[in-house]
């Protein structure tokens, strides 16, 4: 007689041992699925400076130099300190907008909209204002987790409050001032030890490298030593110590409290702001956690690592959290001769 044929499940520890399998494979894929994303993210980041130095290129062929950067403080603003008296400023990236196919944006700005009030500067106008609070991809990396509209001071730096507490539209790139030390945006003070001198030797960490121009608006270029200051940009005739050894524009994340908490943003981080210029000198990806959240912001991604730069040449290259700091002051200068290593 035949035997009815039965039907074998699996047993309840068959099931288990399967799902384990399963966990284990997919705690191995995760890792390399998340790297695989953050390649994308920063691939996607290279992208996006590439076009701003293109944008900045094509700027600098018809006016014959790098885009302007202007913060409209008078000569006894500078000499008195005070931040918020100055007017008709207008940050960098604002003149570069109709080459980064951004001119319907551009012609939204008003130039001549002095309406903010008090110590208002050109780019916080209520009009303005709206204007700033666009969201472009272009001026934001991928991996930063920091909201894409941010609340900012008035002058997009230290004192003044907020205007309004409007929310404008963030950048993740700003331009190099050059490597400046021992000044209100510098953070060295904090490190101990010796800084590389311009030419010869070291000096005690604190004391300037080279002045931040203020009092000199003849010479606040030449003070800063970059490609980008407060008040003006340099020509290409200018980078002496050659196109493809100096850093035009940079990452930087403007953490307020270092990179263990990269969702915590300074307030000057709005793209239309003139601010958006930084001292090179503040170590790659730093921890400093300052009470001053505009003061210890520089080279920062959440990139592995390191952080991407745009050289003048219009390349972009990774550089590593650990750069020798000589290294770094030679790529962040312009023309001093410092010779440049490998990075």
């Amino acid at each position: 007689m035949r035997q009815p044929h039965r039907l074998r499940g699996f047993t309840l520890i068959e099931l288990l041992v399967v799902i384990a399998i399963i966990a284990i494979l997919i705690a191995l894929l995760l890792p390399a699925v998340q790297q695989a994303r953050e390649a994308a993210r920063r691939t996607q980041c290279k992208n996006t400076l590439k076009q701003l130095g293109l944008a900045c290129h094509n700027y600098h062929d018809t006016f014959g130099q790098f885009p302007q950067n202007y913060d409209g403080r008078p000569v006894l603003e500078m000499t008195q300190g005070q931040w918020q008296g100055g007017k008709g400023s207008f940050g960098w990236i604002v003149m570069a907008l109709p080459y980064l196919e951004q001119a319907p944006l551009y012609q939204q700005f008003d130039f001549s909209d002095q309406s903010g009030g008090s110590g208002s500067l050109g780019w916080t106008s209520q009009k303005n204002t709206t204007a700033a609070t666009a969201i472009l991809s272009a001026l934001m990396c991928p991996s930063n987790p920091q909201p894409s509209r941010v609340i900012v001071d008035v002058a997009g730096g230290g004192g003044g409050g907020t205007f309004g507490g409007a929310q404008v539209g963030r950048t993740d790139y700003t331009g190099n001032l050059g490597f400046i030390a021992g000044d209100w945006r510098s953070c060295l003070v904090s490190d101990g030890g010796n800084i590389p001198l311009t030419k010869t030797g070291t000096e005690t960490v604190g004391q300037p490298l080279d002045a931040w121009g203020e009092g000199s608006s003849q010479n606040y270029l030449q003070s800063m030593n970059g490609v980008f200051s407060f008040m003006g940009t340099a020509k290409m005739r200018d980078i002496t110590d050659g196109t493809s050894n100096t850093i035009l524009v940079m990452e930087d994340h403007h953490w307020a409290a270092g990179k263990t908490q990269p969702t915590n943003y300074a307030r000057d981080t709005g793209w239309a702001s003139p601010m958006q210029v930084t001292t090179a000198a503040n170590l790659i990806n730093q921890g400093y956690g300052y009470n001053d959240p505009h003061k210890c912001h520089g080279i920062s991604s959440t990139h592995v690592g390191g952080a991407q730069i745009l050289l003048c040449d219009g390349s972009v290259r990774f550089i590593s959290e650990n750069l020798d700091l000589r290294t770094l002051q030679a790529i962040a200068t312009r023309g001093t001769g410092v010779p440049t290593g490998e990075f």
